[in-house]
């Protein structure tokens, strides 16, 4: 009976074993973000997904890229995406978001707290810096909010 009970726990060590080695890892998600502000979500490299774009006035550019990061963050939190990768072409912002837990700038400690919470949560976020040319249709995006002056959410996949 006893070498049955330990064939049985052993069986599912080892089904348990196999689930987590060849389980198929989630793609990451692209998240690109532009002051103004305008973000743009990609899954894995297919085509955008979503996009949202906002007017923000009298705030300095590099307080307009935080609320982007922060905004895009929420964006592909409540659409359900666990891998992602966030870009950004603004380099102050990207050597900020790389060293979160180290400092953060006394007029911006409010949005800093904000990404900070949800970078917390489960899921795995990665920082990088791009050029502003491959950053195109997002930086269409925040112009497209700073022209008409209202914040809006873009399905692409409908």
């Amino acid at each position: 009976m006893s070498g049955l009970l330990i064939s049985i726990a052993l069986w599912w060590i080892w089904r348990a074993r196999c689930q987590q080695l060849f389980q198929p890892e989630e793609p990451w998600s692209n998240l690109k973000v532009d002051a103004s502000f305008g973000c743009v979500l990609r899954y894995g490299v297919g085509s955008s997904i979503l996009g949202s774009s906002g007017c923000l006035t009298i705030l300095t550019i590099f307080r307009c890229e935080l609320l982007a990061v922060w905004n895009g963050l929420m964006l592909v939190w409540e659409a359900g995406y666990k891998n992602v990768i966030c870009e950004t072409d603004s380099l102050e912002v990207f050597q900020l978001l790389r060293n979160i837990y180290g400092f953060a700038m006394l007029e911006n400690v409010d949005l800093t707290c904000k990404i900070k919470d949800l970078l917390c949560q489960n899921w795995l976020v990665k920082f990088a810096w791009i050029n502003r040319e491959a950053n195109s249709i997002t930086n269409c995006l925040a112009k497209k909010g700073v022209q008409c002056g209202i914040d809006y959410l873009v399905d692409f996949s409908e």
